[in-house]
């Protein structure tokens, strides 16, 4: 339950001005080779990257947490970022 009372403020405070630099520069280039999803799990993935300095100090199922969530909540963005 405290992880899911934690997301809106991870979605909304966190990273929102960082992914979406990452989401209005990139996206708008891959997508001119790649689908939106496909183009949103590459930023996904480059993100997780950016960030894996701080997921190696979780116990590894804290990091796998962490990385699913910043992927999707990449494909997240990207949908934001579509429909807007």
């Amino acid at each position: 339950f405290q992880f899911l009372t934690l997301v809106p403020v991870l979605l909304l405070a966190g990273p929102l001005f960082e992914e979406t630099a990452f989401v209005g520069h990139a996206q708008v280039e891959l997508e001119r080779d790649l689908s939106p999803l496909a183009a949103a799990l590459i930023i996904g993935v480059g993100c997780v990257v950016w960030h894996l300095p701080m997921f190696v100090r979780f116990p590894p199922e804290g990091a796998i947490a962490g990385v699913v969530f910043l992927v999707a909540a990449t494909v997240f963005y990207v949908w934001l970022y579509e429909v807007s």
